[in-house]
C-alpha cells in the first residue's frame, strides 16, 4: 500500500533515557513522544502523578497546552501529539479509540505523519497511537481507487498522509 511503503514503518525514535534524564527537554513540564512526563529534564517516575498528568491534558482558551486539575493550571510542551492513544476496540463496524487521558471516541480519520506514525484528532488535540494500536489498524488497511482506508468500518475511515505540527489544534491547521 502506497501510504505505508517500507520506509521504516512505523517510525521509531530512540526511547527516553533509562536513567530518567532528558537534557534536551525544555524547562518546565514536558511530554515526550514516548509518552513519558518530565519536569526540568527529569523523568517523572511516580505512576500516580504521571497518570494524573495524562488525565489532565487539555487546551487553554488561548490555545496553549496545559494540565489542569480544575483549580491548578500548568502549561507544558509536547514533543509530539499531547495525547497517547493506548487502545482500540473494534465492535461491529466502529473503531473506538482509548487515550491515556480516559477518552473513548470513535475513529474518524487516521493521519500518517512523515515519521510513519499514526495519529488521530481527539476533540481539540492530536493523539499519537501506540505501536500496538498502529499495528492493529495497519492490519486492516485496504486501498482502492479512492485511496487508503481502514477496512470494515462504517462510515469509511480514511487514511491520510500529512506533515503537521502535532501540538497544534487539529481542526484549525
Amino acid at each position: 500500500m502506497s501510504i505505508l511503503k517500507h520506509e521504516g514503518f512505523p517510525g521509531r525514535r530512540e526511547p527516553d533515557n533509562a536513567d530518567g534524564r532528558r537534557d534536551d527537554a525544555p524547562a518546565g513540564l514536558f511530554f515526550s513522544q514516548s509518552g513519558h512526563w518530565f519536569h526540568d529534564g527529569d523523568r517523572i517516575f511516580h505512576e500516580g502523578l504521571a497518570g494524573l498528568l495524562n488525565r489532565s491534558v487539555t487546551r487553554a482558551d488561548d490555545g496553549t497546552l496545559i494540565v489542569t486539575t480544575g483549580r491548578d493550571r500548568l502549561p507544558f510542551v509536547a514533543e509530539d501529539a499531547p495525547l497517547h492513544i493506548v487502545g482500540c476496540v473494534v465492535a461491529d463496524d466502529t473503531a473506538i479509540l482509548h487515550t491515556a487521558r480516559g477518552d473513548a471516541v470513535a475513529l474518524e480519520v487516521v493521519v500518517v505523519g512523515d515519521d510513519h506514525r499514526f495519529r488521530a484528532p481527539i476533540a481539540d488535540l492530536w493523539g499519537l497511537m501506540t505501536r500496538g494500536v498502529t499495528q492493529q489498524l495497519a492490519a486492516r488497511l485496504d486501498e482502492d481507487d479512492d485511496g487508503v482506508f481502514v477496512a470494515g468500518l462504517s462510515p469509511r475511515v480514511a487514511v491520510r498522509r500529512r506533515q503537521h505540527q502535532w501540538q497544534g489544534h487539529p481542526h484549525l491547521s
